[in-house]
């Protein structure tokens, strides 16, 4: 007997513009479980370096199921966040 899971419907949250020194909260749903391509576990916070960085978030239903989304980070010096 095979069965088939659906991906999950992930959402890794919203692109952020900080600035230097701000902490941005690693906030992904939609699945059971989370690895972020920074190692960071979901639902934590880090402090970007300084220009723009993607991070590329994975996750897995419970049935083993994979999905991935990209958030992008815009840490500026001129500390004018959108």
């Amino acid at each position: 007997m095979i069965t088939i899971g659906d991906q999950p419907n992930l959402d890794g949250g919203p692109d952020h513009t900080v600035c230097p020194g701000q902490a941005v909260i690693l906030d992904a749903t939609g699945a059971a479980s989370y690895v972020w391509s920074n190692n960071e576990p979901n639902g934590s916070s880090f402090f970007p370096e300084i220009g723009v960085s993607e991070l590329i978030v994975t996750g897995f239903s419970t049935e083993g199921c994979s999905n991935t989304d990209t958030i992008q980070i815009t840490v500026t010096e001129d500390c004018n966040p959108e």
